[in-house]
């Protein structure tokens, strides 16, 4: 291999790194757009390029990948302020772009996203993790390793995480590298499509809930888990000529599913109403 095919071949490598870290991001960014048609992209990304300016100056020169990691967290977090609150954070809003880098509020998965687009502008070595309890960071520096915790930029020592894990899978679950892998990034998506999705429902925001859900089944039209979730949907929208075959379809899919026989009672219920199908 020649100089030049080296250099193209770095170069390629260096692109797929960039982009491989902004995916979440633009996944987060394309369910924003199903369920809020005026969410503009080039606004979202004019602010996240300006971010990207502003932290080449926080940087000041700084090129060792260690410490600029830690600048991008002092950067993000403590100059920019962007923070999760533990009585709000649950909102869908908190899930919306537009919304957190207006009011700097947002999930831990979206500020987690956010920070994992910052490290791919400067090829910094942070990956998503998909632990039980909630979505962390994972910086691989030569043979070291940390993690860290999207809700506030803090790194979270091993023990943290173990005894996380054990009150998420019992006493004496071993923090295993099953639980801190890097993510694949459908792992990652489907965490963060799960948890807007029910921040809609228990909102009562029935519309977008059933935007997000149809736009899902485009791609999987006979996911029985999705089929039920648009049932309740349509139960909460009083379409209950809807909601009971989606209902329906759930239980004759998935009759051992532990939630069966609560869809059973709410379909009895439901088919007990007279104009249910109409």
């Amino acid at each position: 291999m020649n100089k030049q095919e080296d250099a193209d071949k770095k170069l390629r490598e260096y692109s797929l790194r960039v982009e491989e870290k902004k995916q979440l991001f633009q996944y987060i960014l394309s369910l924003n757009q199903v369920i809020d048609p005026t969410c503009s992209k080039s606004s979202i990304y004019g602010r996240m390029g300006h971010l990207t300016r502003e932290l080449k100056l926080f940087f000041d020169g700084e090129m060792d990948p260690k410490m600029r990691i830690h600048l991008l967290l002092q950067f993000f977090y403590g100059e920019k302020g962007f923070f999760c609150d533990r009585e709000t954070y649950f909102y869908s809003s908190n899930l919306m772009l537009s919304n957190v880098l207006k009011t700097k509020e947002g999930t831990p998965a979206v500020l987690g996203s956010m920070v994992l687009f910052l490290a791919g502008q400067y090829d910094l070595p942070i990956t998503g993790i998909n632990f039980p309890t909630q979505l962390l960071l994972r910086a691989d520096v030569g043979d070291e390793v940390a993690f860290i915790n999207p809700w506030d930029g803090q790194y979270v020592p091993h023990e943290m995480m173990k005894t996380w894990l054990e009150g998420y899978l019992g006493f004496g679950t071993q923090l295993t590298e099953e639980y801190v892998r890097s993510a694949d990034l459908v792992e990652l998506e489907d965490r963060i499509y799960q948890v807007l999705k029910n921040a809609l429902i228990r909102e009562g925001k029935n519309e977008q809930a059933l935007a997000l859900i149809e736009h899902h089944l485009a791609e999987d039209p006979n996911d029985p888990y999705e089929i039920r979730d648009r049932g309740v949907v349509y139960g909460n929208m009083e379409c209950f000529h809807l909601a009971v075959p989606d209902l329906q379809y759930f239980v004759d899919q998935c009759p051992e599913d532990p939630v069966a026989p609560l869809v059973r009672l709410q379909l009895q219920d439901l088919e007990a109403i007279p104009y249910s199908f109409q």
